[in-house]
């Protein structure tokens, strides 16, 4: 899976056109979206799951102290090990408030001065030693939620910015090793708060929304949104927010029904379950019950009885990965970390049942909700329902405009005024051929498989993808 995002070939003649036409979408075959973890992954883990792609994440503090300190061979034998085992693999990165390892910090920095440099040093040794096995580097983990930058200090702009200094460095470190790093995708940030401006469009959430859209069509190959919704509806309405603004590819590192749980005062709320004084549970919230379980595990009568009080929706993993695929999500991580409100709370710690005494008792509803989707979805009997419903671009001044979508033989593109370079990479990130265009071209296209493929153009102040199906 991961060195095969290279070139398969380059075209040397685009052909101008005079004549267009336009072709309804009709229905097609195309790869389901990857569905993966985020929270305690390890290849046994991630295998007995099923998972078909991992994400975690690194500090650069952590990048200094495993990669500048010669103790890195654990972390590359556990990337080999995905790699060998077909497991995409994103990375994200973070600079804490802090420059060690401090439990309990929330807030990023933006390095300046001698902090700056040393911070790309580890960027450099890092990138050169993880990058030949995994397949996307995520900037950052969550700038508007548990890993947010105070606004005291720094902006908006201050905050574009260096993720845009951090963006450029990679793509120069592929464009000087591309045989190590020329497969290599480049992730947003996970976009949080995307209910708030569904909420209230002027509110000063969805200017920021924005600009780190602008941010992930300019410099990354996806855009992540962090999708904890209350239900499937309200998490539908958030994506249709997202792909009214933009028509990048999209992907969600972390997504759960978390947020009926705090919505609703569930995991505040006293426990009904233990009722007896005497009880190790009796008297605590729901949150604390699930904490203490793991230094003292409850029953599976017990445990059973306490999610049943829980808004959870039986089916949401499946119902709402549905959704996501519909949206031609690139991949979608599950983040059970957070289904209960718990750190601690993943896939480690649910595989080894330290919520519940029976020692092969996996934690439920949603480890056999997950197991089930990955099975049928490793078995390739799940039918995806990605569509495409847009051709032209949605930003920018100068309008552009593929057709006809679907397209079996060729693809023509006009493009205004500008001189583009273009390029095609697939779901994956599979690169498929780069060229020049002027304001009109064709192209030949019937040398790529069938399915979803983007086309990124960039010229001399932005880059903006468009996407388009082969039949």
């Amino acid at each position: 899976m991961n060195k095969r995002f290279t070139n398969n070939s380059i075209m040397n003649k685009i052909v101008l056109i005079l004549i267009i036409f336009f072709i309804p979408i009709s229905a097609y075959s195309q790869a389901p979206t990857l569905l993966g973890t985020h929270g305690g992954n390890t290849p046994n883990i991630a295998t007995q799951l099923g998972a078909q792609v991992v994400r975690y994440g690194f500090a650069d503090f952590q990048i200094k102290r495993v990669f500048l300190s010669g103790d890195e061979d654990p972390i590359i034998n556990k990337m080999m090990r995905f790699e060998s085992l077909e497991i995409a693999q994103v990375v994200f990165l973070r600079w804490p408030d802090d420059t060690i390892e401090v439990v309990g910090t929330d807030l990023e920095r933006i390095p300046t001065g001698a902090d700056s440099a040393e911070v790309f040093q580890f960027l450099d040794t890092f990138l050169m030693a993880v990058g030949p096995y995994v397949d996307w580097i995520q900037i950052n983990q969550e700038p508007l939620g548990a890993t947010k930058y105070d606004h005291t200090k720094y902006s908006i702009s201050d905050v574009i910015q260096w993720w845009r200094t951090v963006a450029q460095f990679i793509i120069n470190k592929q464009a000087a090793h591309p045989a190590e790093l020329g497969h290599l995708r480049i992730m947003t940030g996970g976009i949080t708060g995307i209910k708030g401006a569904l909420d209230s469009p002027d509110a000063p959430i969805a200017a920021i929304i924005d600009s780190i859209i602008r941010f992930g069509e300019n410099y990354c190959d996806a855009i992540d949104l962090h999708l904890h919704t209350s239900s499937v509806a309200e998490g539908t309405a958030e994506i249709e927010y997202i792909t009214g603004r933009t028509n990048h590819p999209l992907a969600t590192m972390e997504w759960s029904q978390s947020r009926a749980s705090v919505e609703t005062g569930w995991l505040n709320d006293k426990n009904t379950v233990w009722m007896d004084s005497s009880d190790t549970f009796f008297g605590l919230t729901n949150a604390q019950a699930i904490g203490l379980a793991y230094e003292n595990p409850m029953d599976t009568t017990d445990w059973n009885a306490l999610i049943a009080t829980s808004p959870y929706t039986d089916n949401f993993i499946p119902d709402y990965y549905s959704v996501l695929d519909s949206n031609c999500f690139i991949m979608a991580c599950y983040a059970g970390v957070w289904q209960y409100g718990n750190p601690r709370f993943d896939w480690n710690q649910l595989l080894a049942t330290k919520t519940v005494s029976a020692t092969l008792y996996p934690n439920n509803p949603f480890y056999t909700e997950f197991t089930d989707l990955s099975a049928i979805l490793n078995s390739g009997a799940y039918t995806t329902k990605c569509s495409l419903s847009a051709i032209e671009d949605k930003t920018g001044n100068n309008t552009i405009i593929i057709y006809p979508n679907p397209a079996s033989d060729m693809i023509y593109i006009e493009a205004g005024e500008a001189i583009y370079e273009v390029e095609i990479f697939d779901l994956l990130g599979i690169r498929e051929v780069r060229f020049t265009i002027g304001q009109k071209a064709a192209i030949d296209i019937r040398h790529l498989d069938s399915g979803v493929y983007f086309i990124k153009f960039w010229d001399d102040t932005s880059v903006r993808t468009l996407r388009f199906l082969k039949q």
